[in-house]
């Protein structure tokens, strides 16, 4: 095996889309046909089968190969290993786009490609859950709009570029169903206003390390989930998109895209960067109709106790990088709540996600990726004015705005 095995060739007939959180596996019924098949020693997680090193085959009964139609979920970061760290253990990695590769009987390591040598990825059993087919693709889009965003920062282009997407019909407002929030009452047009949230004292009381005069917008975002919990709108859709206003978005995009996705019991949320601790990237956040419930009925226990303010030793131990923003929140939220966890890195093409960065543009976090004709991901993000978020816009739709 190479560094190019892509794992769609394995004793077990694994066929597997990376990436997509959808695959059909073929998995063993034991059915008393009888067959027997010479197989090579192989690991067994979760039904799927894995090649070992040992070349000599071995007899095992095989009765039918059936299809069934399975998730693949990922653990939580804390549970994974460190790029450091040995994974054989616990099977998953920290960093988002990583796989834990095996390369001897005792050692496994995180990386993107195999490191060198034979080796073939580790799976915790866990992470492979029953699929069904969501009623349909429909989504309801929501955005959090900040008036007051920092210490003298206000939101005015924001509010330019959300006015001019609901005067176009585009992005959020060419949803299924929608709603704009804000922490003071702004106007979207002469007839429409802003959905105002509720006062949350601890808004503007914390600051992102990264911009510390830009405050931490958990709060805010709490009210806004607390208001959508109580009027339920979202629930007669499929999905909930959150988008950001810079964030040139296009919902029938986004819906040719979720129309081959599947859910699961438990629901279902896009990690949407690689090369990352967390990758549930703020710019686009899909969730299943069910992750999303589960996200709502958790949020509260996880804003009073859970460590996003980041005020404990313990907390901090935990997560270097400073009080937790939304995204942050609503991912590890979800984890806890057994949200599955599905990495589309396809969804979304980011300046502020280092994977999509190119590799001499990796620590420009002001980077602006490149608008393409024809391109068919969701959401190119940011834009940060009305002409540059049109022009992109333009240019990936052949329209004129």
């Amino acid at each position: 095996m190479n560094r190019n095995f892509d794992e769609e060739s394995s004793i077990a007939e694994l066929r597997l889309s990376e990436g997509t959180g959808r695959f059909s596996k073929r998995v063993v019924a034991a059915l008393s046909v009888g067959a027997t098949l010479l197989l090579a020693p192989a690991a067994f997680y979760g039904g799927v089968a894995y090649g070992s090193h040992s070349t000599m085959p071995q007899s095992a009964a095989m009765d039918l190969v059936v299809e069934k139609d399975m998730i693949e979920s990922e653990p939580k970061m804390q549970s994974c290993a460190a790029t450091t760290e040995n994974c054989m253990s616990n099977k998953c990695c920290m960093t988002s786009g990583t796989k834990c590769w095996r390369i001897s009987d005792t050692t496994a390591k995180c990386s993107k490609m195999c490191p060198g040598g034979n080796c073939w990825v580790e799976k915790p059993g866990y992470a492979f859950k029953p699929a069904y087919m969501t009623r349909d693709n429909s989504i309801f889009c929501y955005a959090v709009h900040a008036v007051k965003k920092g210490t003298g920062i206000t939101g005015e282009k924001d509010l330019a570029i959300l006015s001019a997407q609901l005067k176009n019909n585009v992005g959020l407002f060419s949803c299924n169903d929608w709603e704009v929030f804000s922490d003071q009452p702004a106007q979207l047009s002469p007839t429409i206003t802003t959905r105002v949230v509720p006062a949350n004292a601890e808004y503007g009381k914390f600051f992102r390390k990264d911009k510390p005069d830009h405050y931490i917008n958990t709060p805010l975002f709490y009210e806004a989930w607390k208001l959508l919990k109580a009027d339920g709108r979202w629930s007669a859709m499929s999905w909930t998109v959150k988008v950001d206003a810079p964030t040139v978005f296009m919902p029938d995009h986004l819906r040719t895209i979720l129309a081959t996705k599947k859910d699961d019991q438990t629901g279902v949320y896009f990690q949407n960067c690689k090369e990352v601790l967390e990758g549930f990237f703020g710019n686009l956040e899909v969730v299943s109709a069910e992750g999303f419930k589960r996200f709502l009925e958790q949020m509260a226990t996880s804003y009073t106790s859970g460590c996003w303010r980041q005020e404990t030793e313990v907390c901090k131990k935990g997560w270097k990088y400073g009080t937790w923003g939304e995204d942050l929140f609503m991912q590890r939220t979800m984890d806890d709540a057994e949200v599955s966890k599905i990495s589309d890195f396809s969804l979304t093409s980011s300046g502020t996600c280092p994977g999509d960065r190119p590799k001499d543009k990796k620590k420009d976090t002001k980077f602006v990726p490149t608008c393409t004709a024809g391109d068919t991901k969701a959401a190119v993000h940011p834009f940060r004015d009305v002409k540059s978020w049109f022009q992109c816009l333009g240019t990936i739709t052949g329209k004129q705005y």
